[in-house]
């Protein structure tokens, strides 16, 4: 806290705020008349949270389109974190001074303090909160008097994020074991649809088969019945050895495949 005091005059002014985060500091973003008040109550709440276990961090934030760096303050348990901000409300109004031509040298608008501080969780984040996150000076009342709970509200916001992320990641978790079981299943059924597919081709050559061997018994007894016993080595026997031999080989591979092993093959 010293040190972003006595660094308070290196510090950017913007909207007429102070940006201590910028600079490396505490998230404070006030006019020059707050900052030593507004440092107090950074400095109050750091030492209560610190108190119960808790740690506060300052740590730089992605860079965004329009500025370069800065960095947040976060109260962390080792395993969620919070933001923490106090930042001010100010007033602007037109700068008498200020012409278009004027607008890379002059300001267009001053800004004046409005005494108002406020005490965010989360400021920019947007996580929404279960718990209450803000607190301002209003009505004779100052944000020194809620500190208690601001840290009620950090506990609850820390343990709400962690059930929240147990909860996505035990989300994530099903969904993806849903996944896989859908992938298990698909592929099962692809396997099954190859097997059947394959099986009705077996089935298909058997009978082709079957079909064939039985128009050639036929053959054979039509020609034996006119001209005798096939004799060794004749034209028929020529004929029958290329249509048992040849044309069945593909055949007799498929019939004799792990399938169909358990069969009994008809022999010529």
């Amino acid at each position: 806290m010293k040190a972003a005091l006595s660094g308070s005059k290196e510090v950017r002014e913007d909207y007429g705020k102070l940006q201590f985060r910028r600079a490396g500091f505490v998230d404070i973003r006030v006019t020059k008349s707050s900052v030593r008040r507004a440092l107090k109550i950074v400095d109050i709440l750091i030492k209560r949270l610190e108190h119960d276990g808790l740690k506060v961090q300052i740590a730089n934030r992605e860079r965004g389109h329009y500025e370069s760096y800065r960095q947040e303050t976060y109260v962390t348990d080792d395993r969620e974190r919070v933001q923490i901000t106090v930042a001010e409300k100010t007033y602007r109004r037109d700068n008498p001074n200020w012409t278009p031509e004027k607008q890379y040298s002059v300001d267009r608008y001053h800004y004046h303090p409005g005494g108002i501080l406020t005490l965010a969780l989360d400021e920019d984040s947007h996580s929404g909160l279960s718990c209450r996150y803000r607190w301002s000076d209003a009505r004779g009342h100052h944000i020194e008097e809620h500190i208690d709970k601001a840290v009620e509200s950090i506990h609850q916001a820390l343990k709400s994020k962690h059930d929240h992320r147990i909860k996505a990641e035990e989300k994530k978790r099903r969904e993806l074991e849903h996944q896989r079981l859908r992938t298990e299943a698909q592929r099962q059924d692809n396997e099954e649809t190859g097997r059947l597919e394959q099986l009705r081709r077996w089935e298909h050559a058997w009978s082709e088969c079957e079909r064939l061997r039985a128009f050639v018994a036929r053959w054979e007894q039509v020609v034996e019945a006119e001209h005798g016993q096939i004799e060794s080595g004749s034209s028929h026997d020529a004929w029958r050895r290329w249509a048992y031999l040849d044309h069945f080989r593909d055949e007799r591979e498929l019939i004799c495949s792990p399938p169909c092993s358990g069969l009994t093959q008809t022999k010529p």
